[in-house]
């Protein structure tokens, strides 16, 4: 199945499998930010913030929170991409 396809899938059912369409969101938030163009980065940031969502859902309160930080120090050079993931809020 194509990766978009994949991606909207998962968000018609994060509610009900928030656990698989967290994996989802993320293998293609990293796939995203590899491609490094302004885009992509913005396009990936939507995606960390479902992942951050599902996370939250399936694992608990605050365990989104400690994604997007590791995905923030992880990326801590790509200055573009945390332009977009503080666009979204998600610091």
């Amino acid at each position: 199945m194509l990766p978009e396809m994949r991606v909207k899938v998962a968000k018609r059912y994060r509610f009900e499998d928030p656990e698989a369409a967290g994996e989802v969101f993320q293998d293609r938030a990293v796939s995203l930010i590899r491609q490094m163009n302004k885009h992509s980065y913005e396009a990936a940031a939507e995606l960390v913030a479902l992942a951050a969502e599902c996370l939250d859902r399936h694992e608990g309160k605050g365990t989104g929170t400690l994604y997007v930080n590791e995905i923030r120090a992880e990326h801590r050079r790509k200055r573009n991409f945390l332009a977009a993931l503080d666009a979204r809020g998600l610091r």
